[in-house]
């Protein structure tokens, strides 16, 4: 008697067995089959780098003015008759600076100052500058970058527009308009803005990528 009960609950397990074996294959083999599809579907998310910090931007540089060459002196000059006392040296006035003369200085420093992180000095030297030289593009596009940097996405994009207005084929600040527009979730005027930084220079690297991660957010 008791050689059949054990004789039966044996077979109850071996019986049992192949259920319990598929049931929990199939379950865990469902959760990775769905899991795995789902991950191997779902889009990328956006590369938020490039849309991410003031590095991105483009703050830009004058070209250095070369310092003007000294004019040759007229060879057989006569020489200067003999004077009777010392000639009196003429007093000379500094020559004021012309007013764009003062908005490069302004937007040097402005540079500068962004350069080492110091965004609300470098906003008022730009601001400096152009009150003495108004719709320069540079000088916009610098200022836009500036706010950029402090978090102040709506004062750049105003900056930025007023740059392209002033230069329309300005590729830097249309490129700097985009990475902005992109920040704020603008994805169309992003797409729009980025476009024509590639019209205006075709084949840059950096705003292909920008604009291939902005058509994924559209």
């Amino acid at each position: 008697m008791v050689l059949f009960l054990l004789l039966a609950l044996t077979g109850a397990t071996l019986f049992g067995l192949p259920q319990d074996i598929a049931g929990g294959a199939s379950a865990l083999l469902g959760q990775d089959i769905i899991g795995g599809a789902n991950v191997a579907f779902k889009r990328p998310p956006r590369v938020r780098d490039i849309a991410g910090g003031a590095s991105t931007l483009l703050a830009k540089r004058r070209v250095a003015r070369k310092p003007p060459e000294p004019t040759e002196t007229s060879r057989n000059k006569p020489p200067r008759p003999p004077h009777p006392g010392p000639t009196p040296t003429p007093e000379t006035t500094p020559k004021e600076p012309s007013n764009e003369e003062k908005a490069e200085v302004f937007n040097e420093q402005g540079n500068t100052l962004y350069d080492t992180g110091q965004y609300a000095k470098a906003v008022e030297a730009y601001k400096q500058a152009l009150s003495f030289k108004p719709n320069d593009a540079l000088t916009y596009n610098n200022l836009g970058a500036a706010y950029f940097a402090q978090g102040q996405t709506k004062e750049a994009i105003d900056a930025f527009q007023k740059a392209v207005k002033a230069k329309p084929d300005d590729a830097e600040s249309y490129f700097n308009l985009g990475i902005a527009y992109n920040t704020t979730e603008q994805y169309e005027q992003a797409a729009s803005a980025l476009n024509q930084a590639i019209k205006y220079k075709a084949d840059w690297p950096e705003a292909l990528i920008a604009l291939g991660d902005t058509y994924l957010s559209l």
